[in-house]
């Protein structure tokens, strides 16, 4: 029994020193597995993280890229080319708004011709002006489509992006394009909005979005209704008369005869009372400007300024940019008045479409003067501009 207590209290040191040798290395092997797992997960973690900043590269990349390719449909009239008088103008500047909304791209407009429209006309609620500078290097393409007719049945099922791939389309055009987009089932949602809407209604509103005037024309517009009418009881009679080819505008078509203009004159004679009345006359021809402050001089209101059409200057105009400002003037006076009449032109018929009131319209159309009814006036549009 002596023997065998040394025995057993060896084989206990010798277990106790083996049971100690285990857990150092069990102690060692734990911190080396959570050192290992703890950098596993740390390189996780910032391999996670480089991805993620990757990726936020990319996106940020991507909405770059979109910046660049941002695309435009831009209406143009600059130069020599012919671009149509300003209600051509104003008609062509509504369908190219009208094609940018339908390929989902900014719209803008550039006209110089005869002067820059900027000088009288700024953006109001959409922004149309574009710096050259981001048109700079981008592929475009030019549509001059002024008095294309044939054009606009196609628009009914164009694939307008399809057809014109670049990055800027500019378009030339004095074509109404509404009925035709308004029927191309490939952009319903897009002009959804416009779908109940006359074609009367869509022009005043898109100019009403377009343009404000700029401070210079303000001024000059207020100081005008300053001047002429200082009394808000003052009923404005209105007139505009165009008479075609004259020594004001000897490029243009013949529309009324200077013997017809004697309807107007008995027409406008009827608002005789001084007290009452004030009588404006805008008009293509100096000669019936003149007669016309000779037969009303108490009563006749006219804006200063050259007798030009925008798209057939004659020789000799001095200030081009000061006569388009009479232009601008004129019609947004048009607006304005009480009682309104108007010839057979897209300026004075446009200014209809602008004015508020619907009551005392009038028309003058082959020597005759007529009162019409401006809900029964436009909707036959419809048939022409198919």
């Amino acid at each position: 029994m002596a023997f065998k207590k040394p025995v057993c209290q060896f084989i206990v040191v010798v277990s106790i020193f083996f049971l100690l040798v285990a857990w150092h290395q069990y102690t060692a092997n734990k911190q080396y597995t959570v050192t290992t797992s703890s950098k596993h997960n740390q390189k996780l973690i910032d391999e996670t993280r480089q991805k993620q900043k990757k990726n936020l590269s990319l996106m940020e990349q991507k909405l770059l890229q979109l910046n660049n390719k941002t695309k435009y449909v831009i209406f143009h009239c600059v130069g020599r080319s012919l671009c149509g008088g300003w209600g051509d103008r104003q008609h062509g500047i509504i369908s190219v708004y009208l094609m940018a909304l339908t390929m989902g791209r900014r719209f803008g407009i550039i006209i110089s011709r005869p002067c820059d429209i900027s000088k009288y006309l700024q953006p109001n609620k959409v922004n149309w002006k574009i710096d050259s500078k981001e048109l700079h290097g981008l592929k475009s393409r030019y549509l001059n489509l002024v008095d294309g007719n044939k054009y606009i049945s196609s628009l009914q099922s164009a694939d307008l992006e399809t057809l014109y791939p670049e990055d800027v389309l500019y378009v030339s055009t004095n074509r109404i394009y509404f009925y035709a987009l308004k029927k191309n089932a490939r952009y319903k949602e897009q002009l959804l909005w416009a779908s109940q809407k006359s074609y009367g209604n869509i022009f005043a509103k898109v100019m009403n979005l377009l343009f404000r005037f700029s401070d210079l024309l303000q001024a000059k517009f207020d100081k005008f209704f300053e001047v002429n009418i200082p009394k808000t009881n003052m009923h404005l009679v209105c007139a505009q008369i165009r008479i075609g080819k004259n020594p004001s505008v000897p490029g243009d078509s013949q529309r009324n005869s200077m013997s017809d203009v004697q309807n107007v004159w008995n027409f406008l004679s009827k608002y005789n009372n001084t007290s009452k009345y004030k009588i404006f006359v805008t008009t293509d021809s100096k000669e019936v400007q003149d007669i016309a402050s000779k037969k009303f001089s108490s009563q006749f209101m006219y804006t200063s300024g050259e007798i030009i059409h925008v798209d057939r200057l004659r020789k000799g105009v001095k200030d081009t940019c000061d006569a388009l400002r009479k232009i601008l003037m004129d019609q947004y006076i048009l607006t304005k008045c009480d009682t309104l009449l108007v010839s057979r032109s897209g300026f004075g018929e446009n200014a209809l479409l602008m004015r508020e009131k619907e009551n005392n319209i009038f028309h003058f159309k082959n020597g005759k003067v007529t009162r019409i009814n401006i809900e029964k006036f436009f909707p036959g549009w419809e048939k022409t501009w198919l």
